[in-house]
């Protein structure tokens, strides 16, 4: 069957026909002996059926002036063609274009694109008839070696052969097209040269040339007079530039960025006109001409990840126009001239990455600029006057909220939307970060945190750490909002590894309200003591099974929120025996007495105490600015503020966040208020209840619903799902969700503090029936406490927008009950369906997790729903295949099938959600098969297979164009993917971890925007494909852990921006000799590679921005003396390498240092190490070799110490100055002074 379209447009076509789809339409207008004289203009794509077009059938269209064939045969002779056309589009790989006789005197545009054309095709000749032609495009043409002759192309003026990839040469004859205005050979990666007479053009106005493998540009003097640009990007065989460039008059725009040149000619100052100059990521440009500053018209100059620039030449000041000045990630570049000072129009400063160490004091003068990007940079003083500038803002942090307004001129309270990654699409579009006219915005976590480093030293000095071989408890007390669990995460994260096995048990308290909650807390402490994975069947969860176990385990424990005794004890137990030597456990708890069972000189308690007064104007200012350092106009106001607050972390932090970015008449509006507080409760200070009751009032409606829905009834819900419930047509006024009353978590789940929440709880419940909250009215209790509801329980609630039942049947007649019902949770119902009429015309969440729910349930044909988005049936074990109805959710964006054990199958139905953003099929694992109408879903954008028995993906997948997540995590099965997987041009995150696939196809390089690429544990993968370096722009993370690859490709040299590269575990014998080029990268792992011999390259000194090198239990012999220059370089694992005899000086930038070899014969120089936190130093060989009768170490610091080294048997005095030491291990016997 083919498909027929035809279109107008208003200034070209005069009828249109639509919909007509089929052979006997076909017939019909083909086929037919009376003439059209209405058609204008016909496009046949063919659906994938046989169907060949001969042209006589257009005899009856004399008037077509457009005409496109897509996949279709056409044979024959083109000479019945009307005389009329004009554009003629045939593009198709599967067919042959074997039509002859083109008497084409109108022709204008001829689009042979994407067809299997080749050289000797007989239509070159025939071109001729085609005078009038302009346009010729012959995009992806792949099978041309060489280009025809292009002699009889009079009045050509737009030549396209992009990504024509084996296309070698361009005939001489495009000489003699003297009306050529643009040439595009961009992607002809074997073209590595253009005829001469390109350079002699005189109408050409843009020529690309990106990606090719052209060496030189040849440019005749008085030539390419009207070219405007000229863009080289990526042509990495381009060193240099003629110098005749200079008579480009017309040049607008020149990219060479990703090119190979090494300077710019003295003759780019003649290029007058010249707007945009971009020369970034060019890895051996070393120096720019003086004659730069000629370039008035020059308003953007990108010369950013340019490594060896070391300087910028004086005349730069004199381009006035310039707004963008980008110099991000130039290495080399150690200062600034003051003459920036007079780059008036500069809007844009871009110094990130660079080692800058100080701003120029002319900054002051750039009144129009608006970004100042320092971050990453050794600037740590700013000019006073940079305050001066009102529009600035200024970049200086590493945290998600990055960008600080001075003088607070404008709001910016909230994170930009791309700090939410997995917020994607058109579901993370209505997430809890409404849009409005004022920009993106989120919520966000909060991670200013103020005197936590003394508070978590004491904490570790009541730990007693040192002590290895008894258990100890610390209580840590206070009351609600003054910081407890941020206090023991604090810790948690210092010392945890110094642990065999850690836990956190977050809000135990409410947990345990929960049925089966301790049982689920139990659970969740020896899986992740263990550290099993929770989907592991073999996992016996009695703890009497594992109390052997843990009794030689040193493990660390943390009880967070826990209010009673019995609570702790069912979850660690009264008597500590079970749990190895060395063990600590935390709690924190409003309840003193929480440990009063427990052996006093095991047990020990603190108290946190509130903030002192500099230490909550800190922490205010944080949140209120931004920053620590005082504004003038503000600062009476703040102190004001803070005194009146009972000086809690929480209390703080959500009076300093709601006041960020207003005004200072807003704050004093706002010290009334706290004032009226107090004056009305006779209290001195306002409470943190008072406080968040102040700062919920001065939201909108739609805000407050947010708050409240989120404290009520959504708390830990994941952020994208929680979304829906807020109809996009309600978008807020102003700031949405503030910092710190809501938060995202790691895990996208969204976040607020239990006391928030209960503050929320009781304004539910203190509002009355007249005003709008109850519409959303919380029942919680009441379905709790009855497992059989009729419809006339719920006749009072019509307006109810939120309902949960647990467990519950419900039967009667609904008609009408629940009108404006958003969101109904249902968990672990029957399987009988009793209701009738029940129409559900609002509902966009459905969430039947964990129920008896089958294929052929009653609700899934009695339940109207047709505006439903997220449909959760998590955990229902027994669907076996999904049901026929989906055609009915066309509305749908979230299906989440998640632990559905006993489903087989997915009902060809699927394909009608045209809509579906997310399918989420993991640990399905009965799940053997994938259909082919997956590939209908062309709106997904993620796809999660994780943990099924799937062997293969189909083809179709190949159509999924906005894909950006495909999961196969421990699909044991599978073993290959389909080729048609390099046509997920928008999927940027790949994973493949234990499955048996054996090899990735050739074409997986055509994945250009892939940004992680795991394999690991693919024990079957022996070899990467070499395309896999065509994805240099893009891949940031590649992981081969774990698999058989020996040997990477040459081509790795080509990512340049890879950041993370891990392959611990395999069987790589040597660091790749193209390491060295992967200046992007921050992470290398090569651990437990026994393989792995040798020296490390030298080459690996030129990774300038590594922080990170692990290669412990591999057996590399030396590491290179340059590896002191690796000045990012913060964590160096060389545990078990035992082939390492001596170490050279290390980089000062060291914080983690872990050593050990049996072979070592000295301990390295330690004295330059600043920084060092950790550090751990040992071998395993009884020999002697050279005894030690003392280790210095630098004023440092450190906080884990692991010294053992049984040569260094007379070591007496073991010396540590002005150390910040929190756990450490030591052996000497006869170490007498430490």
């Amino acid at each position: 069957m083919t498909k027929f379209e035809i279109w107008e447009d208003a200034s070209f076509l005069r009828n249109i026909l639509t919909n007509l789809v089929g052979r006997g339409f076909m017939r019909m207008l083909l086929g037919s002996t009376e003439r059209n004289e209405d058609v204008e203009a016909l496009s046949l794509t063919s659906d994938g059926c046989s169907r060949n077009i001969a042209l006589e059938e257009f005899a009856a269209l004399p008037n077509l002036r457009f005409l496109r064939v897509r996949d279709i045969d056409i044979f024959c002779s083109f000479e019945n063609l009307p005389s009329k056309l004009r554009w003629l589009s045939r593009q198709s790989w599967r067919t042959i274009l074997r039509a002859n006789n083109f008497h084409f005197s109108n022709l204008v545009m001829l689009d042979l694109s994407y067809s299997n054309i080749r050289d000797g095709w007989g239509g070159w000749s025939q071109m001729k008839m085609a005078p009038e032609l302009k346009v010729l495009n012959l995009t992806s043409c792949h099978f041309l070696t060489t280009t025809p002759d292009f002699s009889a192309l009079e009045s050509l003026e737009i030549l396209i052969l992009e990504d024509c990839k084996n296309l070698e040469e361009i005939h001489p004859s495009i000489k003699d097209i003297k009306t050529l205005v643009s040439l595009n050979v961009s992607r002809c990666r074997r073209l590595k040269e253009l005829p001469a007479g390109v350079g002699r053009m005189e109408e050409l106005k843009e020529l690309l040339l990106d990606h090719t493998t052209i060496k030189e540009i040849h440019i005749s003097g008085d030539c390419l007079m009207k070219l405007e640009t000229l863009s080289a990007r990526g042509g990495s065989q381009l060193a240099q530039l003629p110098e005749s460039m200079g008579s480009l008059m017309s040049l607008t725009k020149l990219d060479l960025s990703f090119t190979g040149i090494e300077e710019l000619p003295e003759s780019v100052g003649s290029l007058k006109k010249l707007e945009t100059l971009d020369a970034s990521n060019c890895a051996l440009l070393s120096h720019i001409p003086d004659s730069i500053g000629h370039l008035t018209s020059l308003s953007l100059l990108n010369l950013s990840c340019c490594p060896k620039l070391a300087q910028l030449p004086y005349s730069i000041a004199s381009l006035v126009s310039l707004q963008r000045l980008l110099l991000r990630e130039c290495s080399s570049l150690t200062e600034i001239s003051n003459s920036i000072g007079k780059l008036s129009s500069l809007a844009e400063l871009d110094l990130k990455f660079t080692k800058i160490e100080e701003l120029p004091e002319s900054i002051e003068h750039l009144q129009n600029l608006r970004t100042l990007d320092i971050r990453d940079t050794k600037v740590t003083v700013l000019p006073g006057a940079i305050e001066m500038l009102a529009k600035l803002q200024l970049r200086v942090k590493k945290s998600p909220r990055e960008t600080m307004p001075l003088k607070m001129s404008a709001p910016s309270i909230l994170l930009p939307r791309q700090s939410m990654e997995k917020m994607k699409g058109e579901a993370g579009q209505r997430a809890a970060d409404m849009e409005t006219s004022d920009g993106d915005y989120t919520i966000a976590a909060v991670q200013n945190v103020v005197g936590i480093d003394d508070r978590a030293k004491q904490i570790s000095d009541l730990l007693e750490m040192e002590v290895n071989d008894e258990v100890r408890i610390l209580g840590i007390y206070g009351t609600d909002g003054i910081g407890k669990t941020t206090l023991a995460k604090a810790v948690y994260s210092r010392i945890s590894s110094c642990f065999d096995g850690c836990c956190f048990l977050a809000e135990v308290e409410e947990t345990a309200q929960n049925p089966h909650g301790i049982q689920f807390l139990r659970t969740k402490l020896k899986r992740d003591i263990l550290g099993r994975d929770r989907e592991d069947p073999s996992f016996d969860e009695r703890l009497e099974f594992f109390q052997d176990i843990f009794r030689e385990m040193k493990v660390l424990v943390v009880v967070d929120d826990v209010r009673k005794q019995s609570h702790l004890h069912a979850i660690v137990g009264k008597q500590l025996h079970w749990l190895g030597p060395g063990s600590r456990i935390i709690v924190t708890s409003k309840n003193e007495e929480i440990l009063r069972e427990y052996e006093p000189e095991k047990a020990r308690t603190y108290m946190v105490s509130e903030l002192d007064d500099g230490q909550a104007v800190e922490l205010f200012r944080k949140h209120a600015f931004m920053m620590q350092s005082s504004t003038p106009d503000y600062d009476e106001l703040a102190n004001r503020i803070v005194n009146a607050t009972e000086k809690l972390p929480l209390a703080v932090e959500v009076i300093g966040s709601f006041l960020r970015g207003k005004s200072i008449e807003e704050w004093e509006k706002i010290e009334k208020s706290m004032k009226l507080f107090t004056m009305s409760s006779g209290n001195a200070t306002v409470g943190i209840e008072e406080i968040w009751y102040l700062c919920y009032r001065e939201l909108d409606q739609h805000q407050k619903d947010i708050v409240l829905d989120i404290a009520c009834f959504i708390s830990g819900v994941d952020a994208r799902v929680a979304s829906y419930m807020w109809p996009v047509s309600s978008h807020p006024t102003s700031n949405c969700i503030w910092v710190p009353l809501a938060r995202i978590g790691e895990n996208n789940e969204l976040q607020m503090h239990r006391l928030l929440r209960c503050f929320g709880k009781r304004i539910l419940n203190q509002v009355g029936f007249g005003d709008r909250i109850p519409r959303k009215l919380y029942t919680q209790d009441m379905v709790q406490g009855t497992s059989d509801f009729t419809a006339e329980d719920f006749q009072s609630m019509p307006d109810m927008k939120f309902l949960k039942l647990d467990n519950a049947k419900v039967s009667g007649n609904f008609e009408g009950a629940f009108a404006s019902l958003r969101w109904l949770c249902w968990q672990r119902f029957p399987l009988e369906f009793n209701a009738e009429n029940l129409v559900l015309g609002e509902l966009v969440i459905l969430d039947l997790s964990w129920s008896k729910v089958t294929e052929n349930w009653g609700g899934w044909s009695e339940i109207k729903m047709q505006k439903l988005k997220v449909l959760n049936l998590t955990g229902c074990s027994h669907l076996r295949t999904t049901p026929k109805y989906f055609s009915d959710y066309k509305n749908l964006e979230i299906l989440i099938l998640e632990r559905c054990s006993r489903l087989e199958k997915l009902h060809p139905s699927i394909g009608h959600l045209k809509r579906l953003v997310s399918l989420n099929l993991t640990f399905c694992s009965q799940l053997n098969r994938l259909p082919a109408e997956l590939g209908c879903l062309t709106a997904l954008k993620e796809l999660l297979i994780d943990g099924t028995s799937t062997r293969e993906i189909p083809i179709s997948i190949g159509n999924l164009k906005q894909l950006k997540i495909l999961s196969g995590f421990k699909c044991s099965l599978l073993t290959h993917l389909p080729s048609s997987i390099s046509s997920l041009t928008a999927l940027s995150e790949l994973s493949l971890e234990g499955s048996k696939i054996t090899e990735l196809p050739r074409s997986l390089g055509e994945l250009l925007n892939l940004r992680r690429l795991s394999l690991r544990d693919c024990r079957y993968m022996q070899e990467l494909p070499d395309s896999i370096g065509k994805m240099g722009r893009s891949l940031e993370e590649l992981d081969i852990s774990a698999t058989s690859v020996c040997e990477l490709p040459g081509s790795i040299r080509n990512l340049q921006k890879l950041r993370v590269l891990r392959m611990d575990y395999p069987f790589i014998r040597a660091f790749p000799a193209e390491i060295g080029h992967l200046t992007k990268l921050e992470e290398l792992h090569a651990s437990w590679c026994r393989s792995l011999k040798g020296a490390i390259p030298r080459d690996i000194t030129r990774l300038d921005r590594l922080r990170s090198l692990t290669l412990e239990h591999s057996s590399i012999s030396s590491l290179p003396s340059e590896i002191s220059t690796l000045s990012s370089l913060q964590t160096l694992d060389l545990l078990h390498c035992n082939e390492i005899e001596v170490l050279p000086k290390l980089p000062s930038s060291l914080v983690c240092l872990r050593v050990s070899s049996e072979r070592m014969k000295a301990i390295p120089l330690l004295e330059n190490l600043k920084e060092l936190e950790e550090l751990c130093l040992s071998d395993e060989d009884p020999k002697e070799r050279q005894p030690l009768s003392k280790l210095l170490m630098p004023e440092s610091k450190v906080k884990q110490l692991f010294v053992w080294f049984s040569r260094l048997w007379n070591l007496q005095w073991l010396q540590t100055q002005r150390t910040e030491l929190q756990c450490f291990s030591i052996s000497f016997p006869k170490l007498r002074k430490l």
